[in-house]
Formats: structure tokens, C-alpha cells, sequence
């Protein structure tokens, strides 16, 4: 997997997230820190520790019950997340917060991509002859208390870390040849986005759409590929 990525400040300013891919188990993992970053270079350790171990080990022992509605690869994502946030939340949380993350995990095992999300960035299937199409889509804080665009910086909605147990988002998709993800931390998606055709949708291309259409509004966009 190879991932582009750009960040922007307008008015105010978002985190710059940390980002880790491991090629050869196809996985990446997108964290953002809201506090210490130390928090982001935890949670991707533990994360990373439990994937590898239980890609090269089925019957490893998970701290959690498996669900049978998720793939074996879900499954895995589910608790190596899950242990992140009790990492998080007892080595850099315990007495006072100082550390809480948006978070996007994923990880592909031959056509099923499954992804694990807390918070931004919203996921975008960008398919080839295909508008773009929403598989991840989530609002932040602002949204809810600024009744206009520029009213409030960015607020993140859900975080790791921040609580002892965590309800994070879950999905797999069927890829297709040529298929990408747009990976967007935005707290305003301007129309003009839907609009942009399968040329334009380059980091340049999102990059310049933001920009010029909500100046005032910092983002982060990656492009993942595969």
C-alpha cells in the first residue's frame, strides 16, 4: 500500500497525524493526536504488536471475544484497537488526560480491506467510472455547536484513550482493480468535492478544492492506494 498525504492550517489548525504502514502485512495506521503525541506512537506500537502477532499466529490468544459477524482479519484489527485504548488510557491518561487520538486502522487481506475508525479521517471509495462513494463517513463537535462554517476549530467528535472501554467504527469492503481510498479530516466536506471527476481527484486536486472553497478551515487528505 502506498499512501499520499498533505496537511493544511487556514483560520485555525488540526494535528498532524502519525502515520505507520507495515507493506507486507498491508496494514496502515492513522493516528491523530489530540495532546502528547507520545500517546499516537503508543497506541501505533500496541496496535502493530498484536496485528503482526496474530497474522502470524491464528490461535494466538485475544483479550477479547471474537465476533462472528467479522472476518478473521476484523477481528484482529477490532482487538488490536481495543487494546490500544487501554494502553492509552492507563499509561497516558490514569491521573490526568494528555492524550486522546482519532484513529483509522486497516489492513487488507487479498480482495477484503477492512478498516477500524475513531474520529477522523472519513473514508472515500474512489472507484474508477464511479462518483465517489461514502463507506466512512463521521461529523466532528463543530458541526454541532456552529451553526455556520468558520464558527468553531475543529473538535473531535470521538477519541481513544480518553474512556476504558471504546465503541469504534467497523467496516469491510470488496476491492476492485484500480480502486483507492480519499482519506479526509475535514470538519466541513464542501459540495464541490462530489463534483470532482476521477482526473482531478489527485492530493493536488482535493487539496486545491479545500483550499479554495473553505480557506479559513485546516484539513488533512491522504490518497491510499494499493
Amino acid at each position: 500500500m502506498k499512501l499520499q498525504e498533505r496537511s493544511y492550517n487556514g483560520k485555525f489548525t488540526r494535528p498532524r497525524p502519525e502515520i505507520y504502514i507495515e507493506e507486507q502485512a498491508s496494514l496502515v495506521i492513522i493516528a491523530t493526536p489530540w495532546g502528547v503525541r507520545s500517546g499516537a506512537r503508543r497506541a501505533i506500537q500496541t496496535i502493530t504488536d498484536f496485528y503482526l502477532s496474530a497474522m502470524n499466529d491464528i490461535e494466538v490468544t485475544s483479550p477479547f471475544q471474537k465476533l462472528t459477524c467479522l472476518s478473521p482479519t476484523a477481528n484482529s484489527l477490532r482487538a488490536s484497537i481495543m487494546l490500544a485504548n487501554d494502553v492509552v488510557s492507563q499509561e497516558e491518561n490514569r491521573n490526568e488526560y494528555l492524550s486522546g487520538l482519532e484513529i483509522f486502522v486497516a489492513a487488507r487481506a487479498g480482495q477484503e480491506f477492512s478498516f477500524i475508525q475513531l474520529g477522523f479521517p472519513q473514508v472515500f471509495l474512489d472507484r474508477q467510472d464511479a462518483d465517489v462513494i461514502t463507506t466512512g463517513c463521521l461529523t466532528d463537535l463543530s458541526l454541532d455547536f456552529g451553526p455556520k462554517r468558520n464558527s468553531y476549530p475543529p473538535l473531535p467528535n470521538s477519541l481513544l484513550g480518553i474512556h476504558s472501554t471504546t465503541s469504534p467504527t467497523i467496516r469491510t469492503l470488496r476491492l476492485l482493480e484500480n480502486d483507492r481510498l480519499l482519506l479526509v479530516s475535514h470538519s466541513w466536506i464542501p459540495s464541490e468535492f462530489f463534483k470532482l471527476t476521477r482526473a482531478q481527484r489527485t492530493l493536488g486536486g482535493l487539496s486545491s478544492s479545500f483550499s479554495t472553497n473553505v480557506p479559513d478551515e485546516p484539513f488533512w487528505v491522504g490518497i491510499l492506494e494499493f
